[in-house]
């Protein structure tokens, strides 16, 4: 399964940016779980790469090949795109208070002192990634907020957005450090 993952770090060039993440990411996976570095956007558009590094295989996602895909945002730069893309995840239409509610009164029905037939653990293992998948939505919207969303940070294997950004957050939001380099996001296709 092949799974979207992105790093927005700040770098002299979008070869710099790449080789950052690809040395980061140098000792993750195996035979089985690899990553390939698809594309290296700019934020400004104007130092982009596509489908750079480790092979030519068709499977591996690329910037040329993202705006084919239904679901990708088709306006703005790559960087603005790739922005977009993490966005719209977090911001489901659905009304997360009502689906919280609704788990919560879910799990308050069970009857834990054995009146009722036991919870089969698969049902109990769907609400907890569905309550996770919440706390990553409302971190990431916070973050986001602050200036940059973080989405499933360093869970490469998942759908996400790893910001690495050199500074500090306050509460009037994101001040960083190397701000006479440009920021990229590299899309790394993760298979797992």
């Amino acid at each position: 399964m092949h799974n979207l993952h992105y790093f927005v770090l700040r770098a002299s060039s979008a070869v710099a940016a790449a080789e950052e993440i690809d040395a980061k990411l140098d000792s993750w996976g195996d035979d089985n779980n690899y990553y390939h570095i698809g594309g290296v956007a700019c934020e400004d558009g104007t130092d982009n790469i596509d489908n750079w590094g480790k092979g030519d295989d068709d499977n591996w996602v690329s910037l040329s090949q993202m705006h084919e895909d239904d679901d990708f945002p088709k306006t703005g730069t790559y960087y603005e795109r790739a922005l977009a893309d993490v966005r719209e995840e977090i911001d489901t239409p659905e009304d997360l208070n009502e689906e919280i509610q609704g788990v919560i009164k879910w799990l308050g029905d069970i009857n834990i002192n054995g009146t009722q037939p036991p919870l089969p653990g698969v049902l109990l293992w769907q609400a907890s990634e569905f309550l996770l998948t919440i706390k990553d939505k409302l971190h990431a919207r916070q973050s986001d907020r602050l200036g940059l969303p973080s989405y499933r940070p360093w869970k490469v294997d998942d759908f996400g957005m790893t910001p690495i950004i050199k500074g500090h957050l306050d509460d009037t939001g994101l001040h960083e450090e190397n701000t006479d380099q440009r920021r990229y996001v590299v899309f790394v296709d993760m298979h797992s």
